[in-house]
């Protein structure tokens, strides 16, 4: 059978319908209806459908959905952390903000070529007959049917039902005994740019477009790729490091390697003289998969309670030790760049280490006290609105979240571990950066000019005001192409018009870094009005640092910005830092800063 379609609002009990005749469902299995959201349902009946639709999916996830006497009943009601991570995913209470899924429609026999690959590496050299074919779950919002289908796809014509509209995208069980769940692209949550009245903000620039063919019918989905880890030939770190990967390969024009090569590549494990089966990457093996998979990629690594290490090739510099701040501040400035980064913590309730690959985050749309650092520093920035982090976690599923309290574990992250009922704590460890070698200076570097810069603008005052003030000052940094910013200036009307000229006929560097203070609402934070963007060519190391340009916003934030740092105090403050400084050349920086403002 090539394919059979389910109706959730329609499915019969003990039996499904498929395109080629009738697919028993194991006895003793009830499925009952699951109609569409309505949006009246009460928290009972919700509970009850969303039940029936974990139970479904047990069903389809299993290897021998199609043999009613070969379905194990013990794999459909035990609890499966995959099966109960998507039966949440595709089955949203709080819709229209999360999805829910109406038709699912199962292809046979589908050809993933990342697992064609890991099981010539591997598999293909086993006594058990393991088959190299998949099969692929398609999710769809909306109800057809499976002569609907068909008419659809042999019409030639455009097809009647909108699936591009509806789709939700795919999920790849793959012919194994344990790792089933293979490389699969789902739809993110809405952005909830749509729905203001919204507390957060979700921003998913890790994700890149794909495309997706079924049966001829083109579709497209915005994701990133997600698979489980199988132990025999990758561990969490390779998967997250596969995920990853997908996204670096678009910025970067580099290889994507399977998994089975990144596990090679990062060389023999220390522990068991074996590539394979894989029970883990140390952090060194890690940074080695990165090295070798192209000549123009290295890793920045932050590691926890240590001293920073930049690696490339071999060369060597200090950074700040990790902490929770940090972590949202590195996440969030290389996420302009749409760089998926590698997080590590350890989870002390269950004596376990993990790493993720962070897929995107939610920042809150409100101001408060709370979200302040305090750490020694007086900037607010936008990543510190960060509340919680979407991680591709191959134990629980894609854009899974992890959280952050901060009113009582403001230095831990509250992280799901293979869906049990309680969030646990966990212990930020390691950021690792997959970047390019044409980029030179990292995040800490272009903090210290913002925090020196900042202070000097304030004269020595404090950020920390109270949630009544109707504006506060708050700086953003990150990192993007040259072109990407200037078509962000090109399309804004806050920036000067003059400066805002001069920005975009001046010749930059391919990457910059973007200092940018802006004043922003209390009641919400979404609304902003820069002050000046100041941008640092990125492709330079740290002692030979460059300011290329400062551009500002309307009204008289020129004058304010320029009067500011006119003062006797600032350039006091600015000396300092200058001279307290030694890897970055922050006095020619500042000078340049100064002639920039006064020309």
């Amino acid at each position: 059978m090539p394919y059979a379609i389910i109706n959730l609002s329609s499915v019969q009990s003990q039996v499904i319908e498929g395109r080629l005749g009738k697919v028993g469902v194991s006895e003793g299995l009830e499925i009952r209806n699951i109609p569409r959201f309505n949006g009246s349902e009460s928290e009972e009946e919700w509970k009850e459908k969303k039940e029936n639709f974990k139970v479904v999916l047990a069903y389809i996830f299993s290897n021998h959905w199609e043999d009613r006497k070969s379905v194990n009943p013990q794999f459909l009601h035990k609890r499966d952390a995959h099966v109960d991570f998507f039966s949440n995913y595709f089955f949203s209470r709080n819709s229209p903000l999360g999805l829910r899924a109406s038709t699912i429609l199962i292809e046979n026999d589908y050809t993933s070529l990342s697992y064609l690959k890991d099981y010539a590496n591997y598999y293909a050299y086993g006594y058990n007959n393991i088959v190299k074919t998949c099969k692929r779950i398609h999710f769809f919002s909306d109800d057809f049917k499976a002569d609907e289908f068909e008419r659809d796809i042999l019409s030639g014509s455009d097809p009647k039902f909108d699936y591009q509209k509806h789709y939700l995208g795919y999920v790849v069980i793959k012919p194994l005994p344990n790792s089933l769940i293979g490389p699969s692209l789902v739809k993110t949550y809405p952005t909830t740019r749509e729905y203001p009245e919204f507390f957060k903000t979700r921003s998913y620039a890790q994700c890149k477009i794909y495309n997706v063919n079924l049966f001829g019918l083109k579709l497209k989905v915005e994701s990133l790729v997600y698979q489980e880890q199988d132990q025999a030939v990758g561990s969490c770190a390779t998967i997250s490091l596969w995920s990853s990967l997908h996204k670096i390969s678009e910025l970067f024009q580099t290889r994507s390697p399977v998994p089975s090569e990144i596990t090679k590549s990062a060389g023999l494990a220390i522990d068991s003289g074996r590539s394979f089966p894989n029970t883990g990457l140390a952090l060194n093996q890690l940074i080695q998969a990165i090295d070798s998979i192209d000549d123009g990629l290295v890793s920045e690594v932050i590691v926890s309670h240590q001293k920073v290490m930049r690696l490339n090739r071999g060369a060597l510099s200090i950074e700040k030790e990790l902490t929770l701040w940090q972590v949202k501040r590195i996440i969030r400035a290389y996420s302009k760049l749409g760089i998926p980064v590698l997080l590590g913590f350890a989870i002390p309730s269950v004596n376990s280490n993990h790493l993720v690959a962070v897929s995107g985050f939610g920042l809150t749309n409100k101001y408060s006290d709370s979200l302040l650092p305090n750490v020694g520093t007086q900037l607010f920035c936008v990543a510190d609105r960060i509340i919680d982090f979407y991680v591709h976690d191959d134990q629980l599923g894609p854009f899974s979240k992890v959280g952050i309290d901060h009113a009582r574990f403001s230095s831990h992250l509250l992280v799901d571990w293979r869906s049990e009922a309680e969030s646990k704590l966990a212990i930020p460890l390691s950021l690792v950066v997959p970047i390019s070698s044409f980029i030179k200076s990292s995040y800490t570097e272009i903090e210290n000019i913002a925090e020196a810069i900042f202070q000097a603008f304030l004269i020595g005052g404090s950020n920390r005001g109270s949630g009544d003030k109707k504006f506060v000052l708050s700086t953003d940094i990150y990192i993007c192409t040259s072109n990407d910013f200037k078509s962000q200036i090109r399309e804004s009307n806050k920036y000067d018009s003059a400066s805002r000229r001069g920005m975009l006929l001046e010749s930059l560097p391919k990457y910059v870094w973007v200092i940018r203070f802006s004043h922003v609402k209390t009641s919400d934070l979404n609304v902003f009005y820069p002050m000046c963007d100041i941008l640092m060519d990125a492709t330079q190391a740290p002692s030979h640092l460059e300011m290329k340009q400062v551009v500002f916003g309307q009204s008289r934030s020129k004058e304010i910005f320029k009067r500011n740092l006119n003062n006797t105090k600032a350039k006091e403050i600015l000396n300092n830092s200058a001279s307290s400084t030694r890897q970055i050349q922050s006095k020619i920086i500042f000078e340049t800063l100064y002639k920039l403002i006064n020309e």
